[in-house]
């Protein structure tokens, strides 16, 4: 997908949704460092201010990379102690599988990139068109995604578009 695609999707987002990035994956997909339009929307959050407490799930550090932990994290916080509106987004299958596990009060709020292409497309923030053809980058990309996950995601769009 084109950085442009990207940052289209990204504002979009932004302005239907208050988005929190962790600091570990604001630094993996390298964003926030240059001033878009809608960089005010966005939140970087440092999970140190969470973690210091020492958390139920500590164990699953040792598990899942350091982004997947900061999502957990973040999540974990928001539904223990502000609202339970929410989405996280997780597409690491290890990680996924241990939330389900360890924290199974988190799996109604967990989604993964595909499903939340899908979420967007379907409250009609996103135009099917639009969103088959990033689906169809994502899965032509390194992004690692089971395309069987990719295709029920394309065939579910496909389907609204003739109700």
């Amino acid at each position: 997908m084109e950085e442009t695609e990207r940052i289209s999707v990204l504002s979009l987002v932004a302005t239907k949704y208050f988005v929190e990035i962790p600091e570990h994956v604001q630094y993996e997909a390298d964003l926030l460092n240059r001033k878009y339009d809608f960089s005010d929307s966005i939140s970087v959050v440092s999970i140190d201010d969470f973690a210091s407490g020492g958390l139920p799930f500590e164990p699953l550090r040792m598990v899942v990379d350091q982004g997947e932990f900061e999502v957990i994290t973040l999540s974990y916080v928001h539904k223990t102690t502000q609202t339970d509106d929410f989405m996280f987004i997780l597409d690491d299958e290890t990680a996924r599988k241990k939330v389900l596990l360890y924290l199974p009060y988190l799996s109604e709020h967990l989604i993964g990139t595909i499903g939340f292409m899908a979420h967007l497309e379907a409250k009609n923030y996103l135009t099917s068109e639009f969103t088959i053809n990033i689906l169809n980058c994502i899965g032509e990309s390194k992004f690692r995604i089971s395309q069987k996950i990719l295709n029920s995601a394309i065939q579910e769009i496909e389907g609204r578009r003739y109700e």
